[in-house]
């Protein structure tokens, strides 16, 4: 059994692929995450992916980490520490999502208008701007 830190995407389908070193029926495949102190089993169904390879989909709304298993009656075949992270979706947001400065500000604004993140803005004498700024300092 190999366990391991996986990155996905939070909000976004994210394919979660096994490898076994035997051929199992992809019916006694089971995903089991680990949710309020237990592990608890989900009703995703796996595919054939390749010779020994196995795949089904994982979708998490909450950011952090998430155990897995995946079983076979009553083994163990494969476990995992997920990590939901919001990296590329805010990366996404902070490119293409609209900005503006406003009392001595930088606020950024997701792809949805929402709110990003917003900075106060200096200049060459560290006071608050709006213009010839040097410097910014996030809020």
């Amino acid at each position: 059994m190999h366990n391991s830190v996986i990155d996905i995407q939070a909000g976004e389908l994210s394919p979660l692929l096994i490898s076994l070193n035997k051929t199992v029926d992809k019916e006694d495949l089971a995903l089991y995450i680990y949710e309020d102190g237990e592990y608890t089993k989900k009703s995703n169904s796996f595919e054939n992916a390749g010779d020994l390879l196995y795949k089904t989909s994982l979708k998490f709304n909450e950011i952090g980490y998430v155990q897995i298993r995946v079983m076979v009656d009553d083994d163990v075949v494969a476990s995992a520490l997920l990590h939901v992270t919001n990296t590329i979706k805010t990366l996404i947001d902070a490119q293409l999502g609209n900005w503006e400065i406003k009392n001595n500000q930088m606020i950024f604004y997701k792809t949805d208008n929402s709110e990003l993140t917003r900075f106060d803005l200096y200049d060459k004498d560290g006071k608050k701007t709006t213009f010839g700024v040097v410097k910014r300092e996030r809020v």
